[in-house]
């Protein structure tokens, strides 16, 4: 990935970057204070030999200490010294709760002990670390070995009493905030990341090119209109939908066809991403081009040309390729220079009606009448219709809809058309939003934008 793919990656997520930091500081604000604070306090002991005259008397006494040390750090925790700091403070805690609240602690090559005790009071806090030192000290010298005269062979003596605390040692509330503050950037980093790698769906033309380098030769802005008007070229001629649909027949006039007559179908990975509607518009601008133009439904399982003009389809194309009418019966005009050409009867045998040297030979006639033929035909990975009536023209046209298409879906479709041995002449990406990080960037040309009805030009 790019700077420029972080960068989409960051703004698609913004609402989980933005949103998780938020509520996890706003959580760790609430917990920091429901918790009750927690206040600590210090005393420190210190243990030394009780005789020591030589320098070797020296030396083993300061190991013995420093094991002494160790003995009597861990017996502040013990029965002995917490049922005698209970009695005499008067605690409500248990034992093992008062263990809990005390820590011993004697520092490396130190003969040190250092008594800590935690508490919601910070007077207690100091009381129960300075009794806890304070019977440490009166049970030391029963707690070591002692002599030959009967006497301790360590001093235990306090160097720094405990003091009342002025500050809790927890909840820390700056450093809560801001770990969570952290976390939260991370988790919806993480979050956007993670959609980003499982949301398959195609959202822009960057993406179609980033699978295939299949040119994007149209893109078509979504219209909320588009249902109540689908033919937007001849409803709203100045709309900027209206211009983009020229701007992918401009688009398609540079393309080199083989044959002396341009001919395609458009056809699309899966239904409803609008295959039908950038058919009748496309036939519609090249129409207003000045072109003669016929527009045929060879989607021979759910016809929907004649629907869409408004005209009868109960004869069509199966009737001409069968011979149950003449070519010029079925054909209906739409304008000067535009005809179209429904489906007819619904046959049982479509697939094999398209491969058939009948719709050969109309498909012929056609293009020797006509400067452009545009078919109209059903979604590639349901059936293989698309890409045998691909095979009979100059290619096919792929219709991707922006959040709808998934990219593996649009991968397949074009391997379809590919193992056919029919050519792709390029990709229309429809229904384009036109809010969000996803929006596509329009351009006017001098055009007025119809309300609700906005397109971006092909890219001529």
């Amino acid at each position: 990935m790019n700077l420029r793919d972080h960068l989409h990656v960051l703004r698609r997520g913004l609402p989980l970057v933005i949103a998780l930091p938020v509520l996890t500081t706003v959580a760790a604000g609430v917990v920091s204070a429901a918790q009750a604070p927690v206040y600590q306090a210090t005393t420190s002991l210190t243990v030394s030999a009780a005789t020591a005259t030589s320098g070797t008397d020296l030396n083993q006494g300061g190991t013995y200490v420093q094991q002494i040390v160790k003995t009597l750090s861990d017996v502040v925790t013990k029965p002995i010294v917490l049922d005698r700091v209970r009695q005499s403070l008067d605690l409500p805690q248990s034992e093992s709760q008062l263990a809990a609240s005390i820590v011993a602690t004697a520092p490396l090559n130190t003969t040190i002990i250092e008594i800590t005790a935690a508490d919601s009071s910070p007077q207690r806090a100091a009381a129960i670390a300075q009794e806890a030192s304070d019977q440490l000290v009166d049970l030391s010298a029963t707690l070591v070995p002692s002599d030959a005269a009967g006497k301790a062979t360590v001093k235990v003596i306090p160097i720094q009493r405990a003091v009342v605390p002025s500050s809790p040692v927890s909840p820390t509330v700056s450093r809560n905030l801001a770990l969570a503050l952290v976390a939260g950037l991370a988790l919806g980093l993480g979050l956007a990341y993670l959609w980003s790698a499982i949301d398959t769906r195609i959202r822009s033309a960057r993406d179609v090119g980033a699978i295939t380098g299949t040119p994007v030769v149209g893109e078509i802005l979504a219209d909320p209109r588009a249902a109540a008007h689908p033919l937007v070229v001849q409803t709203s001629p100045g709309s900027i939908q209206a211009e983009a649909f020229r701007g992918l027949r401009t688009n398609l006039q540079f393309i080199d066809f083989e044959s002396g007559t341009q001919s395609f179908v458009v056809t699309s990975s899966h239904p409803g991403e609008g295959k039908t509607t950038t058919t009748a518009n496309l036939a519609l601008a090249a129409a207003d081009a000045g072109l003669e133009v016929v527009l045929v439904d060879g989607d021979l399982r759910k016809p929907r040309v004649h629907a869409l003009f408004g005209i009868e389809g109960g004869l069509g194309l199966v009737d001409a390729v069968i011979g149950r009418a003449p070519l010029d019966d079925v054909l209906q005009p739409w304008s000067d220079r535009l005809h179209v050409l429904p489906a007819g009867m619904i046959p049982p045998n479509p697939a094999e009606l398209l491969q058939s040297r009948a719709m050969s030979a109309l498909l012929d006639e056609l293009r020797e009448r006509y400067d452009l033929v545009v078919i109209d035909s059903p979604p590639l990975l349901p059936v293989s219709d698309a890409a045998v009536l691909a095979r009979r023209t100059g290619g096919a046209i792929v219709v991707a809809a922006a959040r709808r298409t998934r990219r593996q879906h649009l991968e397949r479709a074009l391997q379809a058309l590919d193992q056919a041995g029919a050519g792709v002449l390029g990709v229309v990406v429809t229904m384009l939003p036109t809010k969000g990080p996803d929006s596509a960037s329009r351009s006017v040309y001098g055009y007025g934008e119809t309300p609700g009805s906005s397109a971006v030009l092909g890219k001529a």
